[in-house]
């Protein structure tokens, strides 16, 4: 929804910040119909948030991850979509939100930060 919303917009650098808990749980499908499932990672919604992601990367539209969660399992989808977009994220735990690791695919680089 927001790529749909950037693409009607004219300025040059477009860029998605998104707040999760890493698990992608609803879509849109092609008929205006809304899928949800918000039990466990969900192939067809896994795969579509990742066909959007790389969408998004040929749009040059760049999406900026806070994620808040330290299941590792939600952090691996996170850095693929991450990585497919070649964005950015930083990884949070819900009990220390001032500790982070911040994954650069622009630069290929990864930092803590305390």
């Amino acid at each position: 929804m927001a790529r749909q919303i950037l693409m009607t917009k004219k300025h040059v650098n477009k860029q998605i910040f998104m707040i999760t808990d890493g698990k992608p749980s609803m879509i849109i499908r092609s008929n205006g119909q809304i899928y949800r499932n918000p039990a466990g990672l969900d192939p067809m919604i896994v795969n579509r948030t990742l066909d959007e992601a790389v969408i998004c990367r040929k749009k040059r539209i760049a999406i900026t991850t806070f994620m808040v969660t330290d299941d590792s399992y939600l952090q691996t989808f996170v850095q693929k979509l991450t990585e497919l977009n070649k964005g950015r994220a930083y990884f949070s735990s819900v009990d220390n939100l001032g500790s982070y690791i911040l994954w650069d695919f622009v630069t290929n680089r990864r930092k803590k930060y305390n």
